[in-house]
């Protein structure tokens, strides 16, 4: 148990690093809920373990949405910044 919550810390910390070169308006709200997640990992023993679950499917899905909001601002900004014909 404990190993898990160590490793959990490293992989959180690893996680809200790399979203920080990507952050913009856009990707915001998907990195708030990202650096929100550890919320969820509580309670003892097998509980717990139930809920680093819930924890590593919502990461997927949220990195998913991040991505998704940076590919999109970054879109946008290459068509922001390409000259009118």
């Amino acid at each position: 148990m404990r190993r898990m919550e160590r490793e959990l810390v490293v992989q959180y910390r690893r996680e809200v690093e790399a979203l920080l070169p990507r952050l913009s308006p856009l990707t915001l709200a998907s990195a708030a809920k990202i650096a929100a997640l550890p919320d969820i990992v509580r309670g003892y023993e097998q509980i717990k373990v139930q809920n680093v679950h819930r924890y590593r499917e919502e990461l997927t899905r949220l990195r998913d949405e991040f991505g998704e909001s940076h590919r999109l601002d970054t879109l946008d900004k290459t068509v922001s910044g390409s000259p009118e014909r």
